[in-house]
């Protein structure tokens, strides 16, 4: 299913805020839906330089429409993409689609969801609300099956990459936002770390 939302910074713009704010993004590379061949040639470039230094590594690409300041959500996520197939799956996906290709390993993921940093004002706590699903194999952020909340301060006992993602959050200076996060069994992402940042949405 498809919805829209509304968002007045674009999804490549968010996602350069969250690196810019220290927090380890994907490897990708944006394409937008009005493409042209430099677009696409710049793309398969990064692509082909990932694919030599690691002829295994596979690609994703995740997909969304834009419209000023409407964009889409839970449209198509193409995974396990091989480098040999990746130039016509992208063609297809952006005859609809703005795209955000990623080098990352889905496979790999063994905690994904969502947290929300809430800020209620100077003379109150800061607290949280976060999803996530545990799985031995292939974690993705649409499959949060469990959730807590609580005040920061309170001393609750987390497992070791909830706790970071905590405190990654509250590295990130907007709050009140969705940001969307997968702990890896193997570092990865731009800085090399095993919390990848996708992006962050509007919350309500």
């Amino acid at each position: 299913m498809t919805w829209n939302t509304e968002e007045i910074i674009a999804k490549i713009d968010r996602i350069k805020e969250l690196s810019d704010a220290g927090l380890n993004t994907p490897k990708m590379i944006f394409v937008p839906y009005q493409h042209d061949k430099e677009h696409l040639k710049i793309a398969m470039d990064w692509a082909d330089k990932i694919h030599k230094e690691n002829p295994e590594q596979i690609f994703n690409i995740r997909t969304y429409k834009r419209t000023k300041f409407t964009e889409s959500n839970k449209t198509v996520h193409y995974t396990d993409i091989k480098h040999i197939d990746l130039f016509s799956t992208l063609d297809n996906a952006l005859m609809q689609f703005n795209c955000m290709i990623d080098a990352e390993t889905p496979d790999n993921g063994r905690f994904a969801g969502n947290i929300i940093i809430h800020d209620e004002g100077a003379d109150k706590p800061y607290r949280f609300d976060l999803e996530w699903c545990k799985k031995e194999i292939r974690a993705m952020v649409r499959d949060h099956d469990m959730s807590t909340s609580a005040l920061l301060s309170e001393k609750r006992i987390l497992t070791y990459p909830l706790e970071n993602v905590i405190a990654g959050a509250m590295k990130f200076p907007k709050k009140d936002v969705i940001l969307e996060w997968t702990y890896f069994c193997e570092s990865t992402g731009v800085m090399n770390e095993p919390i990848v940042w996708w992006e962050y949405r509007k919350y309500q």
